[in-house]
Protein backbone atom coordinates (compact mmCIF):
# COMPACT_ATOMS: atom_id res chain seq x y z
CA UNK A 1 0.00 0.00 0.00
CA UNK A 2 0.89 3.73 -0.99
CA UNK A 3 -0.81 6.58 0.73
CA UNK A 4 -0.64 10.64 0.06
CA UNK A 5 -3.75 12.37 1.67
CA UNK A 6 -5.99 11.95 -1.55
CA UNK A 7 -5.64 8.58 -2.64
CA UNK A 8 -4.39 5.59 -1.83
CA UNK A 9 -3.05 2.59 -3.47
CA UNK A 10 -3.07 -1.45 -3.07
CA UNK A 11 -1.47 -4.11 -4.51
CA UNK A 12 -2.71 -7.60 -4.24
CA UNK A 13 -1.33 -11.12 -5.20
CA UNK A 14 -4.10 -11.18 -7.34
CA UNK A 15 -6.98 -9.82 -9.27
CA UNK A 16 -9.91 -11.90 -7.36
CA UNK A 17 -8.16 -10.42 -3.97
CA UNK A 18 -8.71 -6.71 -5.68
CA UNK A 19 -11.67 -7.72 -6.76
CA UNK A 20 -12.85 -8.24 -3.15
CA UNK A 21 -11.36 -5.00 -1.54
CA UNK A 22 -12.69 -3.18 -4.13
CA UNK A 23 -16.49 -4.53 -3.76
CA UNK A 24 -16.16 -4.18 -0.30
CA UNK A 25 -15.09 -1.00 0.13
CA UNK A 26 -16.71 0.66 -2.48
CA UNK A 27 -19.87 0.62 -0.40
CA UNK A 28 -17.77 3.66 1.81
CA UNK A 29 -15.22 5.07 -0.85
CA UNK A 30 -14.27 5.74 -3.77
CA UNK A 31 -12.57 2.81 -6.05
CA UNK A 32 -11.25 2.12 -9.17
CA UNK A 33 -9.58 -1.00 -10.06
CA UNK A 34 -7.63 -2.32 -12.74
CA UNK A 35 -6.07 -5.69 -12.88
CA UNK A 36 -4.44 -6.67 -9.20
CA UNK A 37 -4.27 -2.92 -8.28
CA UNK A 38 -6.96 -0.84 -6.36
CA UNK A 39 -6.94 3.04 -6.21
CA UNK A 40 -8.84 4.26 -3.26
CA UNK A 41 -9.71 7.85 -3.39
CA UNK A 42 -10.41 10.16 -0.30
CA UNK A 43 -13.94 11.95 -0.26
CA UNK A 44 -13.96 13.17 3.10
CA UNK A 45 -11.24 14.57 5.59
CA UNK A 46 -8.87 17.57 5.31
CA UNK A 47 -7.58 16.39 2.79
CA UNK A 48 -10.19 15.06 0.20
CA UNK A 49 -9.36 13.76 -3.56
CA UNK A 50 -10.67 16.78 -6.26
CA UNK A 51 -13.25 14.76 -8.05
CA UNK A 52 -12.28 16.70 -11.31
CA UNK A 53 -8.58 14.35 -10.65
CA UNK A 54 -9.88 11.07 -10.38
CA UNK A 55 -9.89 10.32 -14.43
CA UNK A 56 -6.07 11.05 -14.64
CA UNK A 57 -5.14 8.52 -12.06
CA UNK A 58 -7.58 6.00 -13.89
CA UNK A 59 -5.75 6.80 -16.90
CA UNK A 60 -2.19 6.73 -15.12
CA UNK A 61 -3.46 3.29 -13.91
CA UNK A 62 -4.72 1.88 -16.93
CA UNK A 63 -1.22 3.02 -18.95
CA UNK A 64 0.90 1.09 -16.29
CA UNK A 65 -1.42 -2.19 -15.97
CA UNK A 66 -1.87 -3.89 -19.28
Amino acid sequence: MIAIDAVSVYQFDGEAAAEKYATVMSTSSLIYRNGSIVLRFKRDGPSPINETLIPQYQAALDGLVR
